[in-house]
């Protein structure tokens, strides 16, 4: 993969993430609803969608949970999905708000990144232009993408069941299926976008062989 090819596929993936990201809001929006009478529903969802801030959807929906549902159970098992929801939402955060540098000289995968700002402006400052080496400790790269996509899938997941738990009704899927999936490698990434794009994958080099005479 050259500079340019993963420079593209890190921000589709970074693109990825986002997409992820929403489906994990639009999904926690149903554990309020599932504590609430139908009828209140459209007022519920106004008000939700109309909370631009992230950490006040979370409180106002836990504050709805908290007091329409009297299931003790219940209530455990959405503090619980709670507490994963925020250790994403500060993973979220790291992806809107650091900066994207280019390291050339870096091995495959550790090229592109979102770094830190002051550690960004710390070596602009010294440097050496373009940066060596490869991205920095706590950089997130296309693999640290990867990982943050399957804890949104499970997140996902894990709000289904517990939105049908706070209606008192069984939750539809498995709980293997609320953990995450196996980790994800870049070359997994590279495959997906080439098959995305209508790009073949590239072709494994041929084994030499001794030809007989």
């Amino acid at each position: 993969m050259t500079l340019d090819e993963e420079e593209v596929l890190f921000h589709y993936e970074l693109g990825q993430c986002l997409t992820e990201w929403s489906w994990v809001e639009r999904q926690m929006a149903q554990a309020a609803l599932a504590c609430m009478p139908k009828t209140q529903h459209k007022a519920m969802l106004d008000g939700y969608f109309a909370i631009e801030n992230f950490r006040s959807k979370m409180a106002f929906v836990d504050r709805i949970v908290c007091r329409k549902n009297p299931d003790p159970a219940a209530r455990t098992r959405w503090t619980k999905v709670l507490a994963r929801i925020k250790s994403a939402s500060e993973e979220r955060n790291k992806l809107a708000h650091r900066s994207f540098v280019m390291y050339p000289d870096g091995s495959g995968g550790r090229r592109t990144a979102l770094v830190e700002w002051m550690v960004f402006m710390d070596a602009h400052w010294k440097r050496e232009k373009p940066p060596k080496g490869n991205a920095p400790s706590g950089s997130k790269c296309i693999v640290d993408l990867l990982a943050f996509q399957n804890e949104c899938k499970a997140i996902y997941r894990s709000l289904i069941n517990a939105s049908r738990e706070l209606s008192g009704r069984q939750p539809p899927l498995s709980v293997a299926f609320e953990q995450v999936m196996g980790p994800k490698t870049v070359r997994d990434a590279e495959r997906r976008f080439r098959v995305r794009t209508g790009r073949q994958p590239r072709p494994s080099k041929p084994k030499s062989s001794s030809v007989g005479g």
